[in-house]
């Protein structure tokens, strides 16, 4: 059992291969393809895999965090980011 957690590709793999509550690493900045990236930011989303008989899996993302540093964020949703913009639009609007 050890040989799965050995790798993070190993161990990523072993979960695409179960179903239900995961976390998975969406951006890794030491490992960020062609570019350099040294903002330190890391990206986990929250997510339920559902498997399906001869489909590819089913993925309902829930939440997404920010990890950078010590510190963890809990993005918000886009529910929430148009509920405030929109709390706060007759305030900028001026009266006529």
């Amino acid at each position: 059992m050890f040989y799965l957690i050995q790798t993070r590709e190993a161990f990523e793999g072993r979960l695409r291969s179960m179903q239900g509550l995961e976390f998975m690493v969406t951006h890794d900045p030491s490992n960020n393809g062609h570019q350099q990236d040294n903002s330190g930011v890391w990206v986990i989303r929250k997510q339920y895999r559902r498997k399906r008989q001869g489909l590819d899996d089913e993925i309902t993302p829930i939440s997404c965090y920010f990890v950078i540093g010590e510190n963890i964020y809990m993005a918000p949703s886009v529910g929430n980011v148009l509920g405030s913009r929109m709390v706060h639009t007759p305030a900028s609007i001026p009266p006529t």
